[in-house]
C-alpha cells in the first residue's frame, strides 16, 4: 500500500475540486459520500500557512499603492539591459527573480500555460519578497483555490488536497496514486535554461556577458548542483 504522507489520487483530488463550494469563510466539499466541511481554523491549522500579511489576491493592494510602481519593479528585478517598456518575459530577469518566477508559475501561484511570462501578479509578488512585505499566504491559497471553480481552471495545490482528505479519514486505497513532489532540486540545467552560464569562478552571469575571468566559462552537464 503506497505511504500516506506523500502522494494523491487522481480521482479524489479532481472530486474535491468538482464537488467544491466556498460559502462565506468555508470550505464545503464531498468525496466518496463524506462531507467535508473546513472552516478558516482548521483550514490553518491543516495548511500551516502564515496570515499575517496583506490579504492579496492577484491585484496590487490598497496598502502597497503608494510604494509600487511598475517602472520601479521592473528595474528592481531585471537585469541592467532589459526592455522596460515591453511585455517583460523571465529571460529578461535577474537571476533571484528567475528562480523566484519560477516558483511562483510552479507552485506559489499554479498555471499551465505562459510560463516564461512574467504577468503583473507575478510582478507584485517578486517585488514584495523584495522589498520585504509581508502576504497572508493562508488568504491567497483560499483565493486562488475558489478561483479554480471556474470551468477549465487548474486545479491548485494537490499536497494540501491530499491533507484535506487525510484528515476526514476518507479511504483512498483502491485509487490509482500519484507521487507528489513536497520539495524539488532547482539544478544547473534549469538555470541555463533561464539564459545563465555557469563561469569557472562558480559565479552565474547571463549569456552573451563577458566572462569574468581568462579561463572562459564552464561547460555545465547533467542536472548539477548550483553551487
Amino acid at each position: 500500500m503506497p505511504p500516506n504522507n506523500g502522494p494523491r489520487t487522481k480521482l479524489g483530488y479532481d472530486t474535491f475540486y468538482s464537488n467544491l463550494e466556498i460559502q462565506e469563510s468555508t470550505l464545503i466539499s464531498e468525496v466518496y459520500g463524506i462531507k467535508m466541511v473546513i472552516d478558516q481554523p482548521l483550514f490553518y491549522d491543516l495548511s500551516q500557512l502564515s496570515s499575517k500579511g496583506v490579504p492579496f489576491e492577484g491585484t496590487l493592494d490598497d496598502d502597497w499603492k503608494f510604494d509600487f510602481s511598475v517602472h520601479d519593479a521592473r528595474r528592481l528585478v531585471c537585469t541592467n539591459l532589459a526592455d522596460m517598456t515591453g511585455r517583460l518575459l523571465a529571460g529578461s530577469l535577474a537571476l533571484e527573480s528567475c528562480i523566484l518566477h519560477y516558483l511562483i508559475v510552479r507552485i506559489l501561484l499554479p498555471r499551465s500555460s505562459n510560463l516564461a511570462q512574467v504577468s503583473e501578479e507575478d510582478l507584485i509578488v517578486m517585488w514584495a519578497f523584495h522589498t520585504g512585505r509581508q502576504i497572508d499566504w493562508a488568504h491567497l491559497v483560499w483565493y486562488r483555490m475558489h478561483k479554480a471553480l471556474r470551468l477549465n481552471a487548474l486545479l491548485p495545490y494537490p499536497h494540501l488536497v491530499t491533507l484535506f482528505l487525510q484528515h476526514f479519514n476518507i479511504s483512498l486505497d483502491s485509487e490509482r496514486y500519484v507521487q507528489i513532489k513536497r520539495s524539488f532540486l532547482i539544478g544547473a540545467v534549469v538555470v541555463t535554461s533561464f539564459g545563465y552560464r555557469k563561469e569557472r569562478d562558480g559565479s552565474w552571469v547571463k549569456n552573451g556577458a563577458q566572462p569574468n575571468n581568462d579561463e572562459g566559462q564552464l561547460t555545465v552537464e547533467g542536472d548539477s548542483s548550483l553551487l
